[in-house]
């Protein structure tokens, strides 16, 4: 089996934990590559693979949103073991190494994920090409806490305009992070809808809604002309927004395919949603 490691040295400083994964890995008989900014490992192949049959992933949420842009392109599966903090989209812990036998084996299955296309429109030049996200797309002014004036329209119908602190657009994947936090609805992965959740509006009535997956969201931003607002994609930003710019969302033909091992005790997503989730 072909196996690219995508190791976070932000989560593991001096590569000691990719270094036991690859030896591990290797005694199993799996070829290895690892990009060529990574400390050589002697057996492991330096380079992105031509052809992996799959990524694996040594980090938390953020490494596996990055690499679900590179698998999803190559249609090929992601596994993740956490060494973040939450670690909602990992598969394993950083302590289950024996784990990934499995693997080798071919003892797991596939559970697809849902993906934004997202670009910027600027009259009728298009601004930004299209970016993929796992997660979300997030219109606000960034670090800078002010209010940020929206329309939102669903297939050219208007939701309305909203005076927020910004707006996100979800997957159902994405419901679980910042839409979450700024009051959006959980969504099970199982389905396919997008959520759109205004951030702290300036209203009694402003609502998050869901609506369906082949829906195409527009967010005009309408402040100010002096104002500027930036889009993030996944928690990257992908551009700076001037009054009158459109934000395009749609969902992607591309899918994120998640490892999911197979065990006598899997978790479901309710199990991993307690136990991410709760407060005690």
């Amino acid at each position: 089996m072909k196996i690219e490691l995508l190791p976070n040295p932000n989560k593991d400083r001096d590569y000691a934990y990719t270094r036991r994964t690859a030896a591990y890995l290797m005694d199993n008989g799996a070829e290895l590559w690892l990009s060529k900014e990574a400390p050589a490992i002697e057996g492991v192949k330096q380079g992105p693979c031509p052809a992996p049959d799959l990524l694996l992933v040594l980090g938390g949420d953020g490494s596996m949103m990055r690499a679900s842009k590179r698998a999803s392109k190559l249609d090929i599966p992601v596994l993740g073991v956490n060494l973040g903090r939450i670690g909602f989209l990992a598969e394993i812990g950083a302590n289950e190494l024996e784990q990934l036998s499995k693997v080798l084996r071919n003892e797991y299955e596939i559970e697809e994920r849902m993906m934004l296309d997202v670009a910027v429109m600027r009259g009728g030049t298009v601004l930004l090409e299209e970016r993929v996200a796992l997660n979300d797309a997030v219109v606000s002014h960034g670090r800078v806490s002010r209010l940020l004036g929206t329309e939102v329209l669903c297939n050219g119908n208007s939701l309305g305009q909203y005076h927020s602190d910004g707006f996100i657009a979800a997957t159902p994947t994405g419901s679980t992070a910042y839409s979450l936090s700024a009051g959006g609805p959980l969504l099970d992965p199982s389905l396919r809808g997008i959520a759109l959740t205004p951030i702290c509006p300036h209203s009694l009535t402003a609502r998050p809604i869901i609506v369906p997956e082949e829906s195409v969201i527009e967010i005009r931003y309408l402040s100010p002309e002096h104002e500027r607002a930036h889009l993030t994609v996944d928690g990257e930003e992908a551009s700076e927004l001037l009054p009158g710019d459109r934000v395009i969302v749609r969902r992607s033909a591309l899918k994120t395919k998640l490892i999911r091992l197979v065990s006598d005790h899997k978790k479901s997503f309710y199990d991993i949603l307690r136990e991410k989730m709760s407060d005690t």
